[in-house]
């Protein structure tokens, strides 16, 4: 009942969402960086130290945030309509489902250029020297800190546009008539995953825009803070308060469209998936190294490039759930969150002549070698089926051999990649 509503409501918005060009404009965010890059160049000026550096990051937000810009100014032209008749629907998908993929995956990985640019920026601002003293000052730190806090400003309109865009085509995509077409249910999916990728990570840029205002504040009330930077989140504050004000209202009109009560369960619906992603950050943790980015990088591409290896995993569990019945020596397989956070945590111990541990694809396997021993260390092992794919066994292979069964490489590179 719900999401028929909804759907009469929001069906045909996506084609009104997606034809508009030049709708998002970033001048006022683009026109502030600027005023801050003027600054950073000023302050080059006086002193050589990294002067670079610093400027070359801030122009590097910038264009890409213009790049990012003009992606969105450009969505695919569609062609026909999505509704509640298969067919009609399933020409839709048909004509511009790759369109849209591609489009998406486009915005996705111009994103993700600003996403590890906050991640280094702030790895830097712990980098310390063979004292153990930190190799920045205080005054790099802080603009550090304001370049994370613009990337994180143009991320957060980002990605709500992207937001409003498909959350139409999500609820319309929800027909009763779509099931069992394969074609129409698989884009049905697609647009779902994307939709709560961007739902999630719209939690995520909050928390972390919450963390980084804070750490400006404390800046601040010690008078530590550049005037020009000072000023420049002044503007930005005032800036996204208004627009978070105008977004309030838009879900005030949604409200009023829905009645209270369906709008409740829509609210129902986000908070359960919200509530899951409010540990998450893309901000760099001295205690992780590993970036969210990185680690979701690793599981998409298990669950692709590297789906052999994980595959493989899968028939491990299969055999050892197989096998466990008829001896009391195997134990039934039991399932966690790795200790390293990267992998899937399976006790299958029993199943193999040796104590240790053992990775493939998303699978960490235990025999008797206890749930934290060398976790991260098969996490480097998942990062490599990620990267090498169906190449991963026969590298591992190689590895044994050229060393004489004693490892080799292959662990070696995996030590180097270990998450803490």
């Amino acid at each position: 009942m719900f999401f028929k509503y909804l759907r009469k409501f929001l069906v045909f918005a996506v084609i009104f969402q997606l034809v508009g060009c030049d709708m998002v404009s970033i001048n006022a965010e683009t026109t502030t960086l600027e005023k801050v890059i003027a600054g950073l160049e000023r302050d080059a000026g006086r002193s050589k130290a990294r002067r670079d550096e610093t400027v070359l990051t801030a122009k590097s937000i910038n264009k890409i945030a213009k790049e990012i810009r003009n992606h969105l100014n450009h969505p695919p032209k569609l062609k026909g309509k999505l509704s509640e008749d298969a067919p009609e629907s399933y020409e839709f998908v048909k004509t511009n489902g790759e369109k849209l993929t591609n489009w998406i995956k486009e915005y996705k990985n111009k994103s993700q250029k600003l996403m590890k640019i906050v991640h280094s920026l702030g790895s830097k601002n712990y980098e310390t020297n063979e004292d153990f003293l930190p190799v920045h000052t205080q005054k790099e730190i802080i603009k550090n800190e304001a370049l994370i806090f613009f990337s994180l400003q143009y991320l957060k309109k980002f990605n709500t546009i992207m937001l409003d865009m498909i959350a139409p085509m999500t609820i319309g995509s929800m027909q009763e008539s779509y099931k069992n077409i394969a074609t129409l249910e698989n884009f049905s999916k697609e647009i779902q995953d994307n939709y709560f990728t961007f739902l999630g990570l719209h939690v995520v840029l909050n928390n972390d825009l919450a963390k980084t205002t804070k750490n400006l504040g404390d800046y601040r009330e010690r008078n530590n803070l550049p005037r020009y930077i000072r000023n420049a989140i002044t503007i930005t504050v005032k800036r996204v308060k208004k627009a978070d004000t105008k977004r309030t209202d838009s879900m005030a009109n949604m409200q009023e469209h829905l009645g209270d009560e369906n709008f409740t369960e829509f609210l129902e619906i986000q908070k359960d998936f919200i509530a899951k992603l409010e540990t998450k950050s893309i901000l760099f943790d001295p205690n992780n190294p590993d970036s969210i980015v990185s680690k979701i990088f690793v599981v998409i591409l298990n669950l692709t490039w590297g789906l052999p290896n994980t595959l493989i995993g899968v028939g491990i569990i299969l055999a050892t759930a197989i096998v466990s019945p008829f001896t009391p020596y195997v134990d039934f397989p039991t399932f966690n969150i790795s200790a390293s956070g990267q992998q899937i945590y399976v006790d299958t111990s029993g199943m193999g002549p040796m104590a240790g541990k053992m990775s493939m694809g998303l699978f960490e396997f235990d025999n008797h070698a206890g749930y934290h021993f060398a976790s991260g260390h098969e996490a480097g092992h998942s990062k490599q089926s990620a990267l090498l794919g169906p190449f991963y066994l026969p590298a591992v292979l190689l590895s044994y051999s050229i060393s004489g069964f004693d490892q080799g490489f292959i662990e070696d590179w995996a030590w180097g990649w270990a998450v803490d």
